[in-house]
């Protein structure tokens, strides 16, 4: 600031900023969804009194031509309907889902291991815990939990503190379960990069993993109810690859 020039001006790039949390990935949203006419469906939802109406005739024994054909128009109606716009999207239900994409089960796997690792960025043990169970369920909430308290506890002693900073997911494969209502293997390769901290020394790492995550709906809500480590690989700053154990 000098005499001639006393005025500062900024621009607030923080005022709609929101704070990275832990928020649960809801089954609804990954599903996909239909698109329909509305025409098809004014049709459609027409068809449905008149199907009850011809119901109730047939088990009077009284005649069904008018409501018969007035149904044939509808059906026609809906069927020429299909292709003309204004279209209404409407969320597939879980019952109806099939396979995922590729593309959809490394969105979900993205999200999912983004908010696992965003958990333990929280200081209190409570709250650790109940972000953490926002996407993990089952024996895995208190095995991941466990042991991180348990690798924290050693951190601490030397001095070492971890904190993922982003997750690429470079590869995911999903497979169906037909042993459970809604859930997918999912066979992923990710990125985390992330700092290491070692008594006031910071310094990037990055780890590659593969593994297979167990993903299933669990209260309208997907959640990591598996986890099978395949491989673990860490590659330091100069690029070299070293395999480390399992976990």
């Amino acid at each position: 600031m000098t005499p001639d020039d006393n005025v500062h001006t900024w621009n607030n790039y923080l005022k709609n900023y929101e704070i990275p949390t832990v928020r649960q990935v809801d089954v609804a949203d990954t599903l996909g969804e239909y698109h329909l006419p509305v025409g098809t469906l004014v049709c459609l939802l027409a068809m449905l009194p008149l199907g009850w109406e011809v119901g109730k005739r047939r088990r009077a024994g009284k005649t069904v031509v008018g409501p018969g054909v007035l149904m044939l128009f509808l059906a026609s109606g809906a069927l020429v309907s299909w292709s003309y716009l204004p279209r209404v999207s409407i969320a597939r239900p879980a019952v109806m889902a099939g396979m995922l994409s590729e593309e959809q089960a490394g969105d979900l796997l993205q999200a999912l291991l983004k908010n696992v690792y965003r958990a333990f960025d929280f200081r209190e043990e409570a709250d650790v815990y109940d972000k953490l169970a926002l996407s993990v369920s089952g024996n895995l909430l208190a095995d991941i939990y466990l042991q991180n308290r348990k690798s924290f506890a050693v951190q601490k002693a030397g001095g070492a503190q971890a904190k993922i900073k982003a997750v690429d997911i470079l590869a995911a494969a999903p497979a169906r379960r037909d042993d459970r209502p809604l859930a997918y293997d999912i066979r992923g390769n990710w990125k985390a990069m992330g700092t290491v901290g070692h008594w006031g020394h910071v310094h990037m790492r990055t780890n590659l993993y593969d593994a297979i995550v167990t993903v299933e709906a669990v209260d309208d809500s997907w959640k990591i109810t598996g986890l099978e480590l395949l491989e673990e690989t860490r590659i330091d700053a100069g690029g070299r690859q070293e395999s480390g154990p399992k976990q």
